[in-house]
Protein backbone atom coordinates (compact mmCIF):
# COMPACT_ATOMS: atom_id res chain seq x y z
CA UNK A 1 0.00 0.00 0.00
CA UNK A 2 2.87 2.36 0.77
CA UNK A 3 4.33 1.68 -2.68
CA UNK A 4 0.99 2.46 -4.34
CA UNK A 5 0.59 5.68 -2.35
CA UNK A 6 4.17 6.72 -3.12
CA UNK A 7 3.70 5.97 -6.80
CA UNK A 8 0.52 8.06 -6.98
CA UNK A 9 2.26 10.91 -5.17
CA UNK A 10 5.10 10.85 -7.70
CA UNK A 11 2.59 10.78 -10.58
CA UNK A 12 0.84 13.86 -9.16
CA UNK A 13 4.17 15.65 -8.93
CA UNK A 14 4.97 14.65 -12.50
CA UNK A 15 1.61 16.04 -13.66
CA UNK A 16 2.24 19.39 -11.98
CA UNK A 17 5.71 19.66 -13.54
CA UNK A 18 4.38 18.83 -17.02
CA UNK A 19 1.54 21.33 -16.83
CA UNK A 20 3.88 24.01 -15.48
CA UNK A 21 5.97 23.54 -18.61
CA UNK A 22 2.89 24.15 -20.74
CA UNK A 23 1.67 27.26 -18.83
CA UNK A 24 -0.47 29.02 -21.49
CA UNK A 25 0.56 26.71 -24.35
CA UNK A 26 -1.37 23.68 -25.58
CA UNK A 27 -0.38 20.35 -27.11
CA UNK A 28 -1.27 20.30 -30.82
CA UNK A 29 -1.93 17.27 -32.98
CA UNK A 30 1.34 17.88 -34.85
CA UNK A 31 3.22 17.50 -31.55
CA UNK A 32 2.18 13.86 -31.24
CA UNK A 33 4.11 10.88 -32.58
CA UNK A 34 2.35 9.27 -35.61
CA UNK A 35 0.91 5.82 -34.91
CA UNK A 36 3.29 4.01 -37.28
CA UNK A 37 6.25 5.64 -35.52
CA UNK A 38 4.94 4.45 -32.16
CA UNK A 39 5.19 0.88 -33.39
CA UNK A 40 8.65 1.58 -34.80
CA UNK A 41 9.81 2.92 -31.43
CA UNK A 42 8.34 -0.07 -29.62
CA UNK A 43 10.06 -2.47 -32.02
CA UNK A 44 13.35 -0.60 -31.63
CA UNK A 45 13.08 -0.91 -27.84
CA UNK A 46 12.39 -4.64 -28.16
CA UNK A 47 15.35 -5.10 -30.53
CA UNK A 48 17.71 -3.12 -28.30
CA UNK A 49 16.85 -5.19 -25.23
CA UNK A 50 17.35 -8.43 -27.20
CA UNK A 51 20.66 -7.21 -28.65
CA UNK A 52 21.96 -6.15 -25.23
CA UNK A 53 21.08 -9.53 -23.70
CA UNK A 54 22.82 -11.37 -26.49
CA UNK A 55 25.98 -9.27 -26.16
CA UNK A 56 26.04 -9.64 -22.38
CA UNK A 57 25.74 -13.41 -22.72
CA UNK A 58 28.93 -13.36 -24.84
CA UNK A 59 30.91 -11.22 -22.41
CA UNK A 60 33.70 -12.96 -20.53
CA UNK A 61 36.80 -11.60 -18.82
CA UNK A 62 40.10 -13.36 -19.48
CA UNK A 63 42.36 -13.29 -16.45
CA UNK A 64 45.45 -14.57 -18.29
CA UNK A 65 46.34 -12.27 -21.22
CA UNK A 66 48.99 -13.19 -23.79
CA UNK A 67 51.56 -10.84 -22.31
CA UNK A 68 51.92 -8.39 -19.43
CA UNK A 69 51.93 -5.53 -21.90
CA UNK A 70 48.77 -6.57 -23.70
CA UNK A 71 46.66 -3.75 -22.29
CA UNK A 72 49.10 -1.08 -23.48
CA UNK A 73 49.33 -2.73 -26.90
CA UNK A 74 45.57 -2.71 -27.20
CA UNK A 75 45.49 0.97 -26.35
CA UNK A 76 47.95 1.74 -29.14
CA UNK A 77 46.63 -0.68 -31.76
CA UNK A 78 42.87 -0.63 -31.22
CA UNK A 79 41.90 -1.09 -34.87
CA UNK A 80 43.15 -2.38 -38.20
CA UNK A 81 44.11 0.67 -40.28
CA UNK A 82 46.68 1.68 -42.89
CA UNK A 83 49.11 2.59 -40.10
CA UNK A 84 48.67 -0.76 -38.34
CA UNK A 85 49.62 -3.38 -40.95
CA UNK A 86 48.82 -6.23 -38.59
CA UNK A 87 45.75 -7.15 -36.56
CA UNK A 88 45.69 -5.97 -32.93
CA UNK A 89 46.49 -8.63 -30.39
CA UNK A 90 43.50 -10.29 -28.78
CA UNK A 91 43.38 -12.31 -25.59
CA UNK A 92 43.04 -16.05 -26.06
CA UNK A 93 39.53 -17.40 -26.41
CA UNK A 94 38.26 -19.42 -23.46
CA UNK A 95 38.27 -23.17 -23.85
CA UNK A 96 34.59 -23.82 -24.20
CA UNK A 97 32.12 -24.90 -26.81
CA UNK A 98 30.07 -21.73 -26.13
CA UNK A 99 30.70 -18.64 -28.20
CA UNK A 100 32.22 -15.94 -26.02
CA UNK A 101 33.93 -12.57 -26.46
CA UNK A 102 37.18 -12.74 -24.46
CA UNK A 103 37.91 -9.38 -22.88
CA UNK A 104 40.65 -8.03 -20.67
CA UNK A 105 39.50 -5.86 -17.81
CA UNK A 106 40.16 -2.52 -19.64
CA UNK A 107 38.31 -3.87 -22.68
CA UNK A 108 35.45 -5.01 -20.41
CA UNK A 109 35.15 -1.49 -19.04
CA UNK A 110 34.74 -0.11 -22.56
CA UNK A 111 32.32 -2.89 -23.39
CA UNK A 112 30.21 -2.06 -20.31
CA UNK A 113 30.24 1.63 -21.25
CA UNK A 114 28.84 0.69 -24.66
CA UNK A 115 26.12 -1.38 -22.97
CA UNK A 116 25.19 1.60 -20.82
CA UNK A 117 24.82 3.68 -23.99
CA UNK A 118 22.39 1.12 -25.41
CA UNK A 119 20.57 0.99 -22.08
CA UNK A 120 20.24 4.76 -22.02
CA UNK A 121 18.84 4.75 -25.56
CA UNK A 122 16.26 2.14 -24.52
CA UNK A 123 15.26 4.35 -21.56
CA UNK A 124 14.86 7.34 -23.88
CA UNK A 125 12.58 5.31 -26.15
CA UNK A 126 10.44 4.18 -23.21
CA UNK A 127 10.24 7.74 -21.85
CA UNK A 128 9.21 8.98 -25.31
CA UNK A 129 6.35 6.47 -25.45
CA UNK A 130 5.20 7.49 -21.97
CA UNK A 131 5.38 11.23 -22.64
CA UNK A 132 3.59 10.88 -25.98
CA UNK A 133 0.75 8.97 -24.32
CA UNK A 134 0.40 11.74 -21.74
CA UNK A 135 0.56 14.43 -24.43
CA UNK A 136 -2.30 12.72 -26.27
CA UNK A 137 -4.35 12.86 -23.10
CA UNK A 138 -3.60 16.55 -22.61
CA UNK A 139 -4.39 17.33 -26.27
CA UNK A 140 -7.79 15.65 -26.47
CA UNK A 141 -8.96 16.63 -22.98
CA UNK A 142 -8.05 20.25 -23.72
CA UNK A 143 -10.16 20.11 -26.90
CA UNK A 144 -13.03 18.50 -25.01
CA UNK A 145 -13.02 21.26 -22.39
CA UNK A 146 -12.44 24.25 -24.68
CA UNK A 147 -14.60 23.24 -27.64
CA UNK A 148 -17.14 20.92 -26.05
CA UNK A 149 -20.70 22.16 -25.57
CA UNK A 150 -21.85 21.79 -21.97
CA UNK A 151 -24.80 24.17 -22.09
CA UNK A 152 -27.25 21.76 -23.63
CA UNK A 153 -31.00 21.39 -23.27
CA UNK A 154 -31.29 17.70 -24.10
CA UNK A 155 -29.14 14.78 -22.99
CA UNK A 156 -27.68 13.17 -26.13
CA UNK A 157 -26.47 10.14 -24.20
CA UNK A 158 -22.95 10.15 -25.69
CA UNK A 159 -19.63 11.47 -24.39
CA UNK A 160 -17.93 14.37 -26.14
CA UNK A 161 -16.46 13.42 -29.56
CA UNK A 162 -12.98 14.45 -28.41
CA UNK A 163 -13.22 11.98 -25.53
CA UNK A 164 -14.08 9.21 -27.98
CA UNK A 165 -11.06 10.24 -30.08
CA UNK A 166 -8.89 10.09 -26.97
CA UNK A 167 -10.06 6.58 -26.16
CA UNK A 168 -9.37 5.44 -29.72
CA UNK A 169 -5.85 6.92 -29.65
CA UNK A 170 -5.08 5.33 -26.29
CA UNK A 171 -6.31 2.03 -27.69
CA UNK A 172 -3.74 2.31 -30.48
CA UNK A 173 -1.03 3.07 -27.91
CA UNK A 174 -2.12 0.06 -25.86
CA UNK A 175 -1.98 -2.23 -28.92
CA UNK A 176 1.53 -0.99 -29.66
CA UNK A 177 2.66 -1.58 -26.08
CA UNK A 178 1.12 -5.06 -26.01
CA UNK A 179 2.92 -6.04 -29.20
CA UNK A 180 6.37 -4.64 -28.42
CA UNK A 181 6.89 -4.11 -24.67
CA UNK A 182 7.32 -6.48 -21.71
CA UNK A 183 4.62 -6.20 -18.98
CA UNK A 184 6.73 -4.07 -16.62
CA UNK A 185 7.60 -1.52 -19.32
CA UNK A 186 4.02 -1.49 -20.61
CA UNK A 187 2.81 -0.66 -17.10
CA UNK A 188 5.35 2.19 -16.91
CA UNK A 189 4.02 3.76 -20.14
CA UNK A 190 0.47 4.05 -18.76
CA UNK A 191 1.09 4.43 -15.03
CA UNK A 192 -0.39 7.61 -13.62
CA UNK A 193 -2.40 8.39 -16.75
CA UNK A 194 -5.67 8.27 -14.82
CA UNK A 195 -4.23 10.73 -12.30
CA UNK A 196 -3.37 13.11 -15.15
CA UNK A 197 -6.89 12.80 -16.59
CA UNK A 198 -8.49 13.55 -13.24
CA UNK A 199 -6.25 16.57 -12.69
CA UNK A 200 -7.12 17.98 -16.12
CA UNK A 201 -10.85 17.40 -15.64
CA UNK A 202 -10.73 19.61 -12.57
CA UNK A 203 -8.08 22.23 -13.39
CA UNK A 204 -9.36 22.77 -16.95
CA UNK A 205 -12.92 23.46 -15.80
CA UNK A 206 -12.01 27.14 -16.23
CA UNK A 207 -11.85 26.56 -20.01
CA UNK A 208 -15.51 25.47 -20.23
CA UNK A 209 -17.53 28.45 -21.38
CA UNK A 210 -20.86 27.49 -19.85
CA UNK A 211 -22.19 24.45 -18.00
CA UNK A 212 -25.72 23.65 -16.94
CA UNK A 213 -27.15 20.56 -15.22
CA UNK A 214 -27.33 18.55 -18.45
CA UNK A 215 -23.82 19.70 -19.38
CA UNK A 216 -22.41 18.54 -16.03
CA UNK A 217 -24.12 15.20 -16.64
CA UNK A 218 -22.29 15.06 -19.98
CA UNK A 219 -18.97 15.70 -18.18
CA UNK A 220 -19.77 12.82 -15.85
CA UNK A 221 -20.38 10.65 -18.92
CA UNK A 222 -16.99 11.72 -20.29
CA UNK A 223 -15.46 10.51 -17.05
CA UNK A 224 -17.24 7.18 -17.25
CA UNK A 225 -16.07 6.63 -20.83
CA UNK A 226 -12.46 7.38 -19.89
CA UNK A 227 -12.71 5.27 -16.74
CA UNK A 228 -13.93 2.22 -18.62
CA UNK A 229 -11.23 2.66 -21.26
CA UNK A 230 -8.47 3.09 -18.68
CA UNK A 231 -9.50 -0.05 -16.81
CA UNK A 232 -9.10 -2.12 -19.99
CA UNK A 233 -5.65 -0.60 -20.54
CA UNK A 234 -4.03 -0.47 -17.10
CA UNK A 235 -6.14 -3.02 -15.22
CA UNK A 236 -5.51 -0.90 -12.11
CA UNK A 237 -8.78 0.45 -10.76
CA UNK A 238 -7.13 2.88 -8.31
CA UNK A 239 -5.62 4.85 -11.17
CA UNK A 240 -8.94 5.39 -12.92
CA UNK A 241 -11.56 5.88 -10.22
CA UNK A 242 -11.84 9.68 -10.79
CA UNK A 243 -13.36 10.00 -7.31
CA UNK A 244 -11.93 13.47 -6.76
CA UNK A 245 -13.30 14.73 -10.10
CA UNK A 246 -16.72 13.28 -9.26
CA UNK A 247 -16.69 15.14 -5.96
CA UNK A 248 -15.74 18.36 -7.77
CA UNK A 249 -18.52 18.24 -10.36
CA UNK A 250 -20.93 17.07 -7.68
CA UNK A 251 -20.58 20.56 -6.19
CA UNK A 252 -22.76 21.84 -9.05
CA UNK A 253 -25.80 20.33 -7.34
CA UNK A 254 -25.22 22.65 -4.36
CA UNK A 255 -26.20 26.29 -4.15
CA UNK A 256 -23.32 28.81 -4.05
CA UNK A 257 -24.02 29.40 -0.36
CA UNK A 258 -23.92 25.66 0.38
CA UNK A 259 -20.65 25.29 -1.54
CA UNK A 260 -19.06 28.12 0.45
CA UNK A 261 -20.12 26.35 3.65
CA UNK A 262 -18.37 23.14 2.58
CA UNK A 263 -15.22 25.14 1.77
CA UNK A 264 -15.20 26.62 5.27
CA UNK A 265 -15.36 23.15 6.77
CA UNK A 266 -12.74 21.52 4.56
CA UNK A 267 -11.42 22.93 1.27
CA UNK A 268 -10.50 20.22 -1.25
CA UNK A 269 -9.74 22.26 -4.36
CA UNK A 270 -7.90 25.43 -5.35
CA UNK A 271 -9.36 28.92 -5.44
CA UNK A 272 -9.48 28.93 -9.26
CA UNK A 273 -11.22 25.56 -9.32
CA UNK A 274 -13.86 26.72 -6.86
CA UNK A 275 -14.34 29.94 -8.81
CA UNK A 276 -14.92 27.98 -12.03
CA UNK A 277 -17.62 25.94 -10.26
CA UNK A 278 -19.16 29.13 -8.91
CA UNK A 279 -19.27 30.47 -12.46
CA UNK A 280 -21.17 27.35 -13.55
CA UNK A 281 -23.64 27.74 -10.71
CA UNK A 282 -24.24 31.42 -11.48
CA UNK A 283 -24.37 31.12 -15.29
CA UNK A 284 -21.22 33.17 -15.96
CA UNK A 285 -19.67 33.14 -19.45
CA UNK A 286 -16.07 32.20 -18.62
CA UNK A 287 -14.87 33.01 -22.14
CA UNK A 288 -15.96 36.64 -21.79
CA UNK A 289 -13.70 37.49 -18.86
CA UNK A 290 -14.91 40.30 -16.60
CA UNK A 291 -17.72 41.16 -19.02
CA UNK A 292 -19.17 37.73 -18.50
CA UNK A 293 -19.67 38.41 -14.78
CA UNK A 294 -22.00 41.30 -15.58
CA UNK A 295 -24.53 38.88 -17.06
CA UNK A 296 -24.48 36.36 -14.19
CA UNK A 297 -27.87 34.78 -13.61
CA UNK A 298 -27.41 35.10 -9.84
CA UNK A 299 -27.46 38.70 -8.57
CA UNK A 300 -25.33 37.77 -5.57
CA UNK A 301 -22.46 36.47 -7.72
CA UNK A 302 -20.00 39.21 -6.76
CA UNK A 303 -20.81 38.70 -3.09
CA UNK A 304 -20.02 34.99 -3.43
CA UNK A 305 -16.72 35.78 -5.18
CA UNK A 306 -15.74 38.17 -2.37
CA UNK A 307 -16.54 35.54 0.27
CA UNK A 308 -14.63 32.91 -1.72
CA UNK A 309 -11.49 35.06 -1.81
CA UNK A 310 -11.85 35.81 1.90
CA UNK A 311 -11.53 32.11 2.70
CA UNK A 312 -7.80 32.26 1.78
CA UNK A 313 -7.72 28.87 0.11
CA UNK A 314 -4.21 27.56 -0.50
CA UNK A 315 -3.08 27.19 -4.10
CA UNK A 316 -2.74 23.42 -3.90
CA UNK A 317 -4.94 21.30 -1.70
CA UNK A 318 -4.28 18.02 -3.58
Amino acid sequence: EDDVAGSRRLCRQETRVELNFLTTETVNRDDLVPSKNLHALGNLFHSLIWFMRQLMSLRTIVEDPLSPTLDSVLEQESAFTATTPHFPLLPPAPRSDELKIPLTRPMALRFDALMRTYEQLAEYILATLRIDTRCRTIHFLDLAMRRGNYRVERDAGDPDPHIMDLNLDLGVCDDCANETLPPKERKFVFEGLGTLMEHLLISNARHIRFANAVGVKKIMRNMLAMQQNMKTITNVSQDADFERAKVYYGLFALTPREMLATIKRRPQFTLEEYKAMLNFQCGVDQAAGEKGTLNATDRNYHTYVTELHALAIEESTE
